[in-house]
C-alpha cells in the first residue's frame, strides 16, 4: 500500500538524480578504476565519521558526513551496474554495512543525548532505531520469501535526509519524532504488503 503521490515524486527525483548527478560523477570513478565496494566501505567509513562528531555535538560537520555517507550508498550501485560489476556479495555487503553505518549513527545521537541527561530524546532514539530497523528487516525478509516490500515513506534515503536537516537546523529531537513517526506507517504499509503477498 503505496501512495501514488510520494511514489511519483520520488521516482522523478531518482530519475533526475541518475541523469544530471549520479551519471558524471560514475564516469569520473570508472576513469580511476574505483570499485563499487570500495565505495561502499567509503560509505560506511563516512557514517563512522559522523557517529564521531555526533557523539561530541559538532553537528554541522556530522551533517556534512551524514549527508557524504549517503551520497556514496546512492553511487555504488549506480557504479555496480555501470561497469557490470554487479554481484551477490557486492549487495550482501552494501546492505550489512548500510545497516552498521545507520546504528552507528544512531548511537552517536544516544551518546550525545545520555552525556546531556536527555533521557527523553535517548528514549526517542532507541524506539526511532528499532523501528528503523524493522523497516528494513521486512524489506529483507520479504526478498527472502520472494516478494517485494519496499513501499513506505520513511525508507533509508529519507531518514538520511532527515538526519541531515535535523543537524544542520539542531532540530535533532524533531528530526528523531518525525522517523519515528513515519517508520510506524512504513512499518505498518511494508506488512500490510508482504502479508498480501504471502496470502
Amino acid at each position: 500500500m503505496s501512495n501514488p503521490f510520494f511514489s511519483s515524486i520520488r521516482s522523478n527525483l531518482r530519475k533526475y538524480s541518475a541523469t544530471f548527478f549520479e551519471k558524471p560523477i560514475v564516469g569520473v570513478m570508472r576513469y580511476f578504476n574505483i570499485s563499487p565496494n570500495m565505495v561502499t566501505i567509503g560509505g560506511f567509513v563516512l557514517s563512522l565519521v559522523a557517529f564521531y562528531f555526533i557523539s561530541k555535538g559538532c553537528f554541522i560537520w556530522a551533517g556534512i558526513f551524514v549527508l557524504l555517507s549517503g551520497l556514496f550508498d546512492l553511487l555504488d550501485g549506480s557504479l555496480a551496474r555501470a561497469t557490470g560489476n554487479v554481484s551477490a556479495w557486492g549487495g550482501v555487503l552494501d546492505s550489512i554495512l548500510d545497516r552498521v553505518g545507520e546504528s552507528a549513527v544512531f548511537l552517536g545521537f544516544l551518546i550525545y543525548f545520555l552525556s546531556q541527561d536527555a533521557n527523553t530524546q535517548a528514549i526517542l532514539v532507541y524506539l526511532a532505531f528499532s523501528v528503523s530497523m524493522l523497516v528494513s528487516y521486512i524489506r529483507a525478509r520479504g526478498e527472502v520469501q520472494g516478494f517485494s516490500a519496499k513501499s513506505g515513506l520513511m525508507t533509508r534515503p529519507e531518514r538520511i535526509l532527515l538526519f541531515a536537516l535535523g543537524l544542520f537546523t539542531g532540530q535533532i529531537t524533531i528530526a528523531l519524532a518525525v522517523i519515528l513517526g513515519l517508520g510506524v506507517v512504513t512499518l505498518l504499509q511494508r506488512s500490510f504488503q508482504l502479508w498480501k503477498g504471502i496470502r
